[in-house]
């Protein structure tokens, strides 16, 4: 006669949801909604670096440094990546609530307004008060 197998789990195998610590996942509704808000209040600053981008990268011919400008034009194009990217990020982990995802957004984000800040001092100047 031949013994009955025991089979044990290994902890290894268990699934991610049975931890009791570990927050339950939210709705698919909370990372569409974030990223929806996100990309409209976005969305200006998104076509200005996407219009800045395209004047640096193509207009760089007759000036004196033009692989400067050119430089400038392909940080500005990966910088409006980063603000479309920050709502999606932002939106998966809220729904998720994982740590990587949140460290994403944050760098994302964080890249965004300073993206926003710098152009808007370097291209528009310094708020003045006329009177």
């Amino acid at each position: 006669m031949t013994k009955p197998r025991h089979e044990t789990r290994s902890p290894r195998l268990a699934s991610p949801t049975s931890s009791p610590l570990q927050k339950p996942q939210r709705s698919v509704g909370w990372a569409i909604g974030i990223t929806l808000i996100g990309w409209i209040v976005v969305a200006a600053p998104v076509a200005a670096m996407g219009i800045l981008a395209y004047l640096l990268i193509f207009s760089a011919g007759g000036e004196p440094d033009p692989a400067g400008l050119i430089m400038q034009g392909i940080l500005s194009a990966a910088m409006m990546l980063c603000m479309i990217a920050f709502p999606v990020l932002l939106g998966l982990a809220a729904m998720k609530r994982r740590r990587g995802l949140w460290i994403s957004a944050i760098i994302t984000g964080a890249l965004s307004v300073a993206t926003f800040i710098y152009v808007s001092g370097t291209y528009f100047g310094p708020p003045t008060v006329s009177g």
